[in-house]
Order: structure tokens, then sequence, then C-alpha cells
């Protein structure tokens, strides 16, 4: 398949960091649309929207501050190009994360009830913006992504979610990110089952049919970066020889085949599968990419060396 070697996240860091809209909207056209992926096999959409939603987030040091100052640069974004998708949705964005900074990421008990109003009229208004743009914004699949987010805080219900998806994906078939997003929805800690979140990943691969198993095997490995993590196959309804199967599709399939290798050597250990553990770590050549390794990701590589070393 078509990929890009192309450092979207990088650069839509630099020009949303320096409010290069222009910039923004020349490398928004070139990722927004069907078959354009990393050498990973990620949707390149998905990257420049984690980097925008990176840099629109708090730095430690500035706090609010900064906030205000994204709040009013995404305003005037908006305000200055009306018909432009982009600025719709990123302007949505950066409402969403301003709530979050109000709330902090402690636990809902611990939030003041004075913050908890905040953090809801921040997310009612990205809403509320993305409602009264709808015309131009609903043309783009990413508007649906930060409904959902805004959603999620919001206590929407499951049913909603899948509906705001399904529009979205009418956009943008390949928007792998609303899936993504189905499924954070689906966890446990979002009021979710482990019986929800294996619908919802089994509907997914159920829509990329020649690559239904890799859809699968990416969407189990998002919930178990997200919650599940060591016990995905003890607290979910996760399908080992279809996340192998998934696992080993992606290798064949995408030139940057070691994060693949990582990931299904972990997922091996984790299911005690020492054939594929020793076939996977003999790949990495015990050069593990610990980003695919979990909580605590050095000791649990070390535990699994061990294990490969038994068969």
């Amino acid at each position: 398949p078509p990929y890009a070697p192309l450092d979207v996240a990088g650069q839509a860091g630099r020009l949303a960091w320096w409010g290069d809209l222009d910039g923004l909207e020349r490398l928004y056209t070139e990722v927004n649309q069907p078959g354009r992926y990393t050498t990973q096999g990620n949707v390149l959409l998905q990257d420049f929207r984690r980097r925008t939603d990176d840099v629109f987030s708090t730095p430690k040091d500035t706090g609010s501050a900064f906030m205000a100052e994204i709040d009013a640069m995404t305003l005037a974004w908006a305000e200055q190009r009306p018909m432009l998708p982009m600025v719709h949705w990123l302007r949505a964005q950066a409402l969403i994360n301003r709530g979050w900074e109000v709330r902090g990421s402690g636990l809902a008990k611990e939030v003041p009830q004075r913050a908890w109003a905040e953090f809801r009229s921040y997310l009612d208004n990205a809403v509320q913006h993305l409602a009264s743009t709808a015309a131009v914004s609903l043309l783009d699949s990413s508007a649906y992504r930060e409904l959902i987010i805004a959603g999620r805080g919001l206590g929407w219900d499951q049913q909603r979610m899948e509906q705001l998806a399904a529009a979205g994906l009418q956009r943008n078939p390949d928007d792998l990110g609303l899936w993504h997003q189905l499924v954070t929805n689906s966890l446990p800690k979002w009021g979710g089952n482990a019986a929800l979140v294996d619908r919802t990943i089994l509907r997914a691969a159920g829509q990329y049919k020649d690559r239904g198993d890799e859809i699968y095997a990416r969407l189990y490995v998002s919930a178990a970066e997200d919650e599940f993590s060591h016990n995905v196959f003890s607290d979910s309804a996760a399908d080992w020889p279809r996340i192998r199967k998934g696992l080993r599709d992606s290798i064949g399939r995408w030139p940057d085949k070691a994060v693949f290798w990582n990931r299904l050597a972990y997922f091996a250990c984790l299911k005690e599968d020492r054939d594929t553990l020793t076939e996977a770590l003999d790949s990495i050549q015990n050069k593990p990419d610990l980003d695919q390794w979990g909580k605590n990701p050095r000791r649990v590589f070390e535990a699994c060396q061990k294990l490969g070393r038994q068969s």
C-alpha cells in the first residue's frame, strides 16, 4: 500500500506552535486524503491531529496564560477563514483542551464543583462551535472526532458516539482515529466494559475486510495501552490467535517492521506463547522499542527474555 515517509507530527507541531495557519492548511490538505499512511501504517491524518492536540495542551511552565493565547488564536482563525473546515475543529480542540486544563487529570471525586462547571462550559462551547458552523465544519471527519472527545467528557451515551463516528466515517472511511475514539469510549474507565470493547473492535475490523485482522490487533494494542495493560488477556476478550495474525500481517505490509515485532513479542509474552516470543525476540535482537512494552517496560522486557529462554 502507499505510504509517506513524511514527518507530519513534527511539521504539524512546529506550525501549530508558531501559529502558521497557512502552513497548517497546506499540510492538512496533503494528509487529509485517502491512502496516506506512515511507514508504520498509521493514517497521516491521525499524526497531524495528535500533534496539534499536544501543542494545544498545557505546558507545565506556562499554564492558563498559554491556554488563553491558544483560545484567542484559534478563535481568530475561525473568524478569518470561516469556510475552512480545519479551523473549526482546531477551535474545538483548543476549547476541549482548555476545559481539561481547568479540570485537571485527577479522579472525578477530587475535582472541585467550580472546576466541573467550567470544564463542562468549555466542552459545551466546543460542541456549540461545531454545531453553529456545521455546514462547513462537519464536512471534515476530524470535527466528528472532536465531538466524540467532547461528548465523552459530557457523558454522552455510546449510541450517540457511534452515530457520530458513523457520520465521520462517511466523510472519510480511512479515518481509523474515529474507531480509536469509540474503543476509548468503550473502556471500563469511561463507563464501558470488556464486552463493549470487543463488540466495537469486531465492528471496526469488519469494515476493513482485507485488513481486518490488522485493525483488530491495532485496536486491542490501543485498548491495552489505554487501560488493560499487562492484563489484556485476562480482563478483556482479546483473541490471541487473531492479534498474532494481525501483527504478522502488519510486519508483512508496512516498512517499519520493528515496532510490530516488538508488539508481537510483548503480547506473546503476556500470553506465554514461547515459540512466538522467541521468534520475535530474535527479530528485535535484544534492542527493544520500550514504548511497545507497556508499564515498567524495561522490567517487563527482561522478564520476557527469561521466559523466552525457557522454551
